[in-house]
């Protein structure tokens, strides 16, 4: 008899265990809630355009109308078609300038401009450029000291003009490029002698 007793008190408890736990886990539950953010993309984070005049396409995804900003003038764009999977038109203007220019195109949601994408756009010169890691070789007093110019270019290049007492390694060249330059003959005087040295392509000369 007392077996049962104790069996019965025993189960309960155990009940009564569970319903704590159940309870317990109820009172302790974390709701998790999310809200939904449309966000805008591109197809294309970066468009690299030749010197002449050219024209590309971005695709543009979005769940809400968007719009784009653009600061550079040789750069023009446009869009097509309305909602969403709308493609922009990029057109650049020929690059007569001496440098590679570059512009960023945004696109961004009209009611959250946090909400943005970005292209970076680059157009290479339409001049034959160069210039060097210096401005300044210095050599030591006796035959034979050499020094080296590094040259960077975006096409055919010429050594023009140097010293009569320093020999350049070559005469041209193509693109980027190392130039060692050495002195033909001692400096047995006690002043310091001085040169220049010219290096020029068809439209740039350093």
């Amino acid at each position: 008899m007392k077996q049962k007793i104790f069996k019965s008190l025993f189960m309960m408890a155990a009940v009564m265990a569970m319903c704590v736990t159940l309870f317990s886990c109820q009172k302790d539950e974390i709701t998790v809630s999310t809200s939904y953010y449309p966000e805008v993309g591109v197809d294309k984070h970066y468009l690299d355009f030749k010197v002449g005049e050219d024209t590309k396409t971005v695709k543009v995804s979005s769940q809400e109308d968007w719009a784009y900003t653009v600061e550079e003038d040789w750069l023009h764009v446009s869009r097509d078609g309305n909602g969403n999977g709308n493609k922009l038109t990029i057109q650049v203007d020929a690059n007569r300038t001496k440098e590679t220019r570059e512009c960023l195109l945004t696109v961004f949601a009209l009611n959250d401009n946090k909400k943005k994408a970005e292209v970076k756009v680059s157009q290479q010169t339409s001049l034959v450029t160069i210039s060097c890691n210096d401005t300044e070789l210095n050599f030591s007093s006796y035959e034979g000291a050499y020094n080296i110019l590094s040259v960077k270019s975006n096409g055919d290049w010429q050594v023009r003009s140097t010293p009569d007492w320093l020999r350049a390694s070559v005469s041209g060249g193509n693109g980027n490029k190392s130039i060692s330059f050495t002195t033909l003959s001692a400096n047995k005087t006690s002043v310091d002698r001085t040169g220049k040295v010219v290096i020029g392509t068809s439209d740039d000369e350093i």
